[in-house]
């Protein structure tokens, strides 16, 4: 009997979340960067031509030891002026699990120089909603902003940016 009455109280404790503190939410405090490759995916059915897609894949350094690899898809809609609203949808691996986040934002004309290349600057925000396994339920934001520098012909290009936020888990 006092085994069972024993056990019962341990199990209530494992569910509840008491003893080792497995249960408690844990903040990750994002206070870094990231570089950055840029490829252009194909447009999509129903794209008008003024929309580019591309595929971004992130190194990052958020600090505290944290170094995630990222691969995020990005869906730029330039405007009259030329300066872009981005949409982005992006997976950051890290140890035990994956984060996903959407991202808005909006990028500078991109300026032209003598090589073929273009430079931009952006800015936005990032939310982080779930994942997979230790990351299933994260929840949290970041502001960034950056550059990149493109081949204007091929879209191929190199960038990064600075990141400062937090996502509990």
């Amino acid at each position: 009997m006092r085994r069972s009455i024993l056990s019962g109280l341990i199990l209530a404790a494992a569910v509840l979340g008491c003893g080792d503190n497995n249960g408690s939410a844990r903040t990750v405090t994002i206070q870094g960067g990231c570089t950055t490759s840029v490829t252009p995916e194909p447009p999509q059915s129903g794209d008008p031509p003024n929309v580019a897609r591309l595929t971004i894949d992130a190194v990052c350094d958020w600090g505290g030891g944290l170094k995630p690899v990222a691969t995020s898809h990005q869906k730029v809609t330039f405007n009259q002026d030329q300066s872009g609203t981005l949409e982005t949808f992006a997976q950051y691996t890290l140890p035990g699990g994956t984060v996903y986040s959407s991202i808005v934002g909006s990028s500078a004309p991109i300026v032209p120089d003598m090589s073929g290349h273009g430079s931009t600057t952006f800015t936005g925000t990032e939310t982080f909603d779930g994942g997979t396994g230790d990351y299933a339920t994260a929840r949290g934001s970041a502001t960034f902003d950056g550059g990149t520098t493109i081949d204007l012909q091929t879209f191929v290009g190199t960038g990064s940016f600075q990141e400062r936020g937090s996502f509990t888990h």
